[in-house]
């Protein structure tokens, strides 16, 4: 195994002087042990601090599984069924009828992958009719389209539902009983040191965030939001990794059900559309983070900032790989290969453990 801890380090080297990240974090997760956990380069290149364990980075599209793990939460306490339609609890989306939360959780609901609602609403409730009046670009159930938009209405759909603002719930029902201390929407700016930077967004061109979420429509929605906006350091997303590789424990605690883990390991769409499971990209989907050495049982998801975590089943194994690379690469120009030579000698690292 060294040969292959060698390997991981010159190639995390590589990706750094190459700058398809300035730094990064990763995990290789078993049930029960943590194979690695090692951090290289910089989270903030501007003031030369270095990445560290405890770095908190922007996870930006990892939030899709866990706004679709607090769907689970309230499916098992009988709030919600996926196949209810969107607009028994958002009525004023009239045109989303035919619309389900399978749908929306599947990127199946026929909505378009994405829109710039920060240039038409200057807040959440601004953006949030715009989204209800978006209209559909194919029928429900007919093609994948992976979106945001979808996601923004899972968001808005749980906190109809219980009633509190989705931080609130996530906190109370999933962070604190996990002990993810370190998982939130808008961070507590007191933890500054421990932010990496990202930038380039399209409304903050050329300016360096720090601890401020990237995505445009999250910001103008005031931070929060079902698609993006949650901000996470490794080990707290290893705690995520192993109650979901323990069917819903973590630590002797109960958090969720093996059905509901269940259901995030199994493809639930048609055959002739692409695979997503409850809450992740599944083998063949184009959007899955495979790489070479993972099996077709794996499924995971990316976030734009740089962040990936994928499982794969067969080795009864999670990778986390987190970093800032839209500092430095902005367009994406460099990183996606980096990100699958990466996970391949991870795979391969859990493959013999």
């Amino acid at each position: 195994m060294l040969r292959l801890m060698n390997a991981l380090n010159e190639l995390m080297k590589q990706g750094i002087a190459d700058e398809a990240f300035p730094g990064a974090v990763c995990a290789i997760v078993k049930p029960n042990q943590v194979i690695l956990r090692e951090a290289w380069g910089l989270a903030d290149p501007e003031s030369k601090t270095p990445a560290a364990i405890d770095t908190i980075y922007d996870i930006a599209s990892l939030t899709k599984p866990i706004t679709v793990t607090a769907v689970g939460l309230l499916i098992e306490r009988g709030k919600l069924c996926l196949d209810q339609m969107v607009t028994y609890w958002l009525p004023e989306a009239e045109h989303l009828a035919a619309v389900t939360l399978r749908q929306l959780i599947t990127h199946t609901s026929g909505l378009p992958s994405w829109k710039d609602y920060f240039q038409v609403g200057r807040n959440k409730k601004a953006i949030l009719d715009a989204v209800y009046a978006t209209p559909l670009e194919a029928m429900p159930g007919q093609r994948y389209c992976y979106s945001d938009v979808g996601y923004i209405l899972l968001g808005a759909i749980i906190e109809t539902v219980v009633r509190q603002p989705l931080n609130d719930f996530l906190r109370q029902n999933l962070f604190e009983p996990l002990g993810m201390n370190d998982t939130s929407y808008l961070p507590n700016q007191s933890l500054k040191s421990r932010f990496a930077v990202t930038g380039h967004c399209v409304t903050r061109l050329n300016q360096t965030l720090k601890g401020e979420v990237h995505d445009a429509n999250t910001a103008t929605m005031g931070g929060v939001a079902g698609h993006a906006g949650l901000f996470s350091a490794i080990n707290d997303l290893i705690i995520f990794a192993q109650t979901i590789l323990n069917e819903g424990q973590f630590e002797g605690k109960r958090i969720l059900s093996p059905a509901t883990l269940c259901e995030m390991a199994t493809n639930q769409n048609a055959p002739n559309i692409e695979a997503h499971t409850f809450g992740w990209f599944a083998y063949p989907n184009g959007y899955h983070p495979r790489a070479d050495l993972l099996s077709r049982q794996s499924f995971g998801h990316t976030g734009f900032t740089g962040t990936v975590m994928v499982f794969d089943p067969a080795i009864k194994s999670a990778l986390i790989l987190l970093t800032n690379r839209i500092y430095s690469d902005p367009e994406a120009a460099r990183f996606p290969l980096y990100r699958k030579r990466i996970l391949n000698i991870m795979a391969a690292i859990a493959s013999e453990m």
